[in-house]
């Protein structure tokens, strides 16, 4: 379930990475996406109650999208996204500072969660795992990078974790066969991922949930190590 701005006064509803024709205000967006969530799973329901994922579902996308009503509008194309996402200061139209810090495998623990409290009355996560503290005056930059960073949030635009993904791995999912997300870690501290400098995507399983779109190389659990390649 994706949301694609077209205008400052609509946005469109993707699912599995195409356009549905289904159009909201930016006010009623998330309302819509969360309306998809309950569509998939009416329709996961209808099929039989197994599939995760849209990929799963016969005719996934086309039989979500015809379970919601609402304005629609011509097709457009979905463009890439531009991998991996941005981090770091960038400017606003009003003079001040957004600071975007990538989150590692975008899972924020309660101190990080806190600290961005303190820093804005509301932040904006993004699809690529890291979170934007907008707003801030520009001699407050420095001091926020600062304290965001001693909890683990990344500003460096070269570093791993702006390439790695997981699934939810071990002990999060019954299916997968590692526990991934503290084998991506270990991986990247100590220099040892196995494709260095490309985008990876470390799963438990074939089903390989949360992959990123656009090319990433896989690296899967077999229960006695990893299998990596694209596919």
């Amino acid at each position: 379930v994706g949301l694609l701005t077209l205008s400052p006064a609509e946005v469109a509803l993707t699912l599995a990475g195409a356009d549905t024709g289904l159009r909201a205000h930016p006010d009623d967006a998330v309302a819509l996406a969360l309306a998809a969530t309950r569509a998939f799973l009416a329709e996961r329901t209808a099929q039989g109650g197994t599939a995760w994922r849209l990929a799963e579902l016969d005719d996934g996308a086309i039989r979500v999208g015809a379970r919601l009503g609402g304005r629609r509008g011509g097709a457009v194309d979905v463009p890439p996204a531009p991998t991996p996402g941005p981090v770091g200061a960038a400017p606003q139209s009003d003079g001040r500072v957004a600071l975007v810090a990538a989150v590692p495998l975008g899972r924020l623990d309660a101190a990080q969660a806190e600290l961005l409290a303190r820093l804005a009355d509301e932040v904006q996560l993004t699809p690529w795992r890291s979170v934007v503290v907008p707003d801030l005056a520009e001699d407050a930059v420095d001091d926020a990078a600062v304290a965001l960073h001693r909890t683990g949030m990344v500003f460096d635009a070269e570093s791993p974790w702006t390439r790695v993904t997981a699934c939810a791995g071990q002990p999060g999912c019954a299916k997968s066969l590692a526990d991934v997300r503290a084998d991506a870690a270990a991986a990247v501290a100590t220099g040892t991922l196995p494709v260095d400098g490309a985008r990876q995507h470390w799963a438990g399983c074939e089903r390989r949930c949360g992959r990123p779109q656009g090319e990433v190389v896989d690296v899967v659990a077999t229960g006695t190590g990893y299998r990596v390649g694209k596919s």
